[in-house]
C-alpha cells in the first residue's frame, strides 16, 4: 500500500465505490472541496454507510463510557481545558482503538469547522517508524515494543496486545500513551515511556511527519493501525470554531 493521497471529491465522483478503491490502495486519503447543493454532513454520512459498516464509536467526555452514537464530537471548548477533544493542545502519536477489540478499522475526521490557525492532523507510515527506530540504532525498543504483550484500558473497554505487530510486509501499531492500564508491570511502564519518548522526541520534532489541515466539509480518511496520528495544537477564538467529527468504519 502506499502512504497518502489528496483527492477533491469531484475526482471521485462523489462515490463511496470509488472511495472504497482508493481505501484499499492508500493508508492515508484526503477528500476536498465538496460541492453538492445538499446538506454535506447528510450526504457524508450515507456515503460512509455504502464503504463498510460503521462502528459505533462515541464516548462520554467526562467518564470514556461508551455511549452508543456514531460520531464522536471533537469540538474545541475553552471551558474544558483537560480533554483532547475539547482543548487546543498538540495530541502525540497514536492509534484511536488502542483499547477496543477491533482490528483493520478505517477512522475518518470530517471537518465541521476549522480553527483560526493551527490544528493539522499530522501522520506517519508505521514501516517508516520502524525504519527510524532501526535507524536510530533502537533494536531493543524495536524488539521489546513486538514482544510484551500491554493492557490498554478506558472506562470498561480494554484490550490485551503488542504496541508492534507484523503482518505480511505491514507493520501494525495498537499504541496510546495515555491508555496503558495501571495493572501493567513496572517493565511494561517504563516500555511506555521509552516509546512515547522516542516518537515525541525524535520523530515528531524531526518534521518527518504529515499535515493534513483539514477545512470545512474535507476529510481524511486512514488506516489506524498501519500509521500513528496526531495532532498540531491551534488557535480559536470562540467555543466551537475547530469542530471534527471522528467515525470508523469496519472494512471486513
Amino acid at each position: 500500500m502506499e502512504f497518502l493521497i489528496e483527492k477533491t471529491y469531484k475526482d471521485i465522483n462523489y462515490s463511496p465505490q470509488e472511495m472504497t478503491e482508493l481505501i484499499k490502495k492508500y493508508k492515508v486519503i484526503v477528500l476536498r472541496d465538496y460541492g453538492l447543493e445538499e446538506e454535506p454532513l447528510e450526504f457524508f454520512t450515507k456515503f460512509t454507510d455504502q464503504i463498510g459498516k460503521i462502528h459505533d464509536i462515541d464516548e462520554d467526555l467526562i467518564t470514556g463510557n461508551p455511549t452508543g452514537k456514531r460520531w464522536v464530537d471533537i469540538t474545541y471548548d475553552p471551558a474544558i481545558k483537560d480533554k483532547y477533544r475539547s482543548a487546543p493542545v498538540a495530541q502525540p502519536l497514536h492509534t484511536d482503538a488502542s483499547y477496543e477489540n477491533i482490528e483493520e478499522n478505517v477512522q475518518f475526521f470530517y471537518c465541521v469547522s476549522q480553527a483560526k490557525l493551527g490544528g493539522a492532523t499530522v501522520f506517519i507510515d508505521a514501516n517508516k517508524v520502524v525504519e527510524l527506530l532501526e535507524m536510530a540504532g533502537e533494536n531493543e525498543l524495536l524488539n521489546d515494543i513486538q514482544s510484551h504483550t500491554i493492557k490498554f484500558s478506558k472506562g470498561p473497554q480494554f484490550k490485551n496486545s503488542p504496541i508492534l505487530k507484523k503482518k505480511g510486509d505491514k507493520y501494525h501499531f495498537n499504541w496510546n500513551y495515555y491508555c496503558g492500564d495501571p495493572e501493567n508491570s513496572a517493565e511494561e511502564k517504563d516500555l511506555f515511556e521509552r516509546f512515547h519518548n522516542f516518537l515525541e522526541t525524535r520523530i515528531v520534532k524531526s518534521g518527518l511527519v504529515s499535515e493534513v489541515l483539514l477545512r470545512k466539509n474535507d476529510v481524511v480518511f486512514f488506516h489506524d493501525e498501519l500509521v500513528l496520528h496526531g495532532r498540531n495544537s491551534y488557535f480559536a477564538t470562540e467555543k466551537g470554531q475547530r469542530s471534527l467529527n471522528k467515525g470508523t468504519i469496519l472494512l471486513s
